[in-house]
């Protein structure tokens, strides 16, 4: 009995250290793989233009939350030559690691393809051309991208598969216009656009549907709804801006529910023209300030 005993304990003893190696081996892959990671999540917020600009008489505020350390989602926007800004937003099709791969390469294209004063419909027709060459995956983008171009105060847009934005004026319209396929699966698509007048006062916002999607306790949808009522009731005496209002407004909704996929938002708010006359004093710096 003693034997059988003295057995069964060592037998014991060497699954315990078994078991203590594993474990150890384990958390070393967690800890290597979380520590990638946060490097992947550091990498994908670098490539991302800030969450606001000023330029002229434009106001551009953006955001994006991931659901997972690194998402499918994106932002952009760019000041072009002559004034003009590009903004654009998207949503690649499922998350984590192989989303965000591909995000960055239709970020990088697009940015290039702008920069080269191609039209929207130009930029997703090339970019389209591009990622479906190799797409084993069939991975696919949806995608929106405008240019407004102060001189003549219109905005040129294209919109491939994405949720359709909004224009708010006196209330919140659909900004309503050619609808394109997605990019990623098919190459030689056309791709048309649409331009509409901006004045002052105008806003124009873009998000992804990780806005409409986001769920309460219940796994209820935020859903367009309550989408457009935020919208309607932001005014821009508010102190916070447009993005940060509408967040807000999803964040109350959800609480402490768990966020299922990558949240993103773009505004576009065009503002009246000032003039600042100054003399060539030092005193007047008050003015600027004010």
């Amino acid at each position: 009995e003693f034997a059988m005993i003295a057995a069964s304990f060592n037998r014991m003893t060497d699954n315990i250290d078994r078991y203590l190696h594993n474990i150890k081996e384990l958390t070393s892959v967690q800890e290597r793989q979380k520590v990638e990671l946060d490097i992947a999540s550091k990498i994908q917020k670098g490539f991302l233009a800030p969450g606001e600009f000023h330029s002229g008489n434009c106001e551009v505020y953006a955001m994006m939350t991931p659901a997972k350390n690194v998402g499918g989602d994106f932002y952009d926007y760019m000041l072009l030559d002559n004034g003009r800004i590009m903004l654009t937003i998207a949503d690649v099709s499922g998350k984590g690691m192989s989303a965000s791969l591909f995000m960055a390469v239709t970020l990088v294209l697009m940015r290039q393809y702008a920069r080269m004063n191609y039209s929207p419909a130009e930029i997703l027709s090339k970019v389209n051309d591009i990622l479906s060459e190799n797409n084993p995956n069939l991975l696919f983008t949806t995608a929106f991208i405008g240019i407004y171009n102060p001189a003549t105060q219109e905005m040129s847009y294209s919109n491939a598969g994405h949720n359709i934005p909004y224009i708010i004026r006196d209330v919140p319209e659909p900004l309503v216009g050619a609808e394109n396929i997605v990019l990623g699966l098919y190459r030689n698509e056309h791709y048309e656009q649409t331009t509409v007048k901006m004045d002052p006062g105008d806003i124009i916002f873009l998000y992804t549907d990780g806005a409409t999607e986001a769920v309460d306790d219940n796994r209820h949808f935020f859903g367009i709804k309550r989408l457009e009522e935020a919208l309607n009731s932001f005014r821009p005496s508010h102190e916070e801006n447009l993005v940060e209002y509408v967040n807000s407004s999803i964040c109350e909704y959800a609480k402490d529910a768990e966020q299922y996929d990558d949240l993103t938002m773009l505004s576009l708010t065009i503002k009246e023209r000032t003039v600042l006359e100054l003399r060539p004093d030092e005193s007047e710096f008050g003015k600027i300030r004010q």
